[in-house]
């Protein structure tokens, strides 16, 4: 989504390098939403392109499948985010927490997906269950530091090597030695009010 007119704010305070990437020569700023025209016209926000996620030449979008997740009984609240793959790129990687005293599987997730009719390129092929969040500054879920740290555990575990573990973060801008070291921290203890509250009102209407 591309856009100029007389709503559009002129710029991020002090922040010329978000500037520069955000705002064309002509004054158009560009939003970073990918989207898609409907056959009766209307435009339809698909998700964010720098959270897109192309898995074996796909291009699979968070968003609907976030939205599909969190219907799931057991679960209040989901992100999904690329998780680095050698033979695919990239591969789905669903965080999920849990209602209060329920836990949630790979495996339930996956029938779950089957269920709904959903292309199994879409299904997440691991999840990572979670009591909280890393946020932004702004109290959203942070993706960039849900990527390093599957990117770390996936390292760890001897499923990608350093090297292709970094070439995979490069476009966030960190790389593994920063969170084994502790340069950059991310941890799991926040909870995204406002999205929450969005979804557990769609939940009950």
């Amino acid at each position: 989504m591309v856009a100029k007119g007389p709503l559009n704010f002129r710029g991020y305070f002090r922040n010329p390098e978000e500037n520069k990437k955000s705002f064309d020569e002509g004054g158009f700023f560009h939003s970073g939403d990918l989207m898609s025209r409907r056959q009766d016209g209307r435009l339809v926000v698909e998700g964010r392109k720098k959270d897109m996620i192309i898995r074996g030449g796909e291009n699979v979008y968070p968003e609907p499948v976030e939205n599909l997740l969190v219907k799931h009984p057991k679960i209040i609240n989901a992100a999904v985010v690329g998780m680095p793959d050698l033979r695919l790129g990239e591969r789905l990687c669903a965080f999920v927490q849990p209602s209060q005293g329920e836990s949630v599987t790979l495996d339930e997730v996956k029938q779950y997906m089957a269920g709904e009719g959903i292309a199994v390129f879409q299904w997440p092929e691991r999840v990572e269950v979670v009591g909280g969040w890393p946020l932004t500054a702004v109290n959203k879920i942070d993706k960039r530091h849900l990527r390093a740290y599957i990117t770390v555990q996936l390292f760890r575990e001897g499923e990608i090597d350093k090297e292709f573990g970094n070439e995979f973060l490069k476009r966030e801008k960190l790389t593994i030695e920063d969170v084994v070291s502790g340069k950059v921290k991310i941890e799991f203890i926040g909870t995204p009010s406002k999205l929450r509250a969005i979804r557990t009102a769609e939940r009950t209407i």
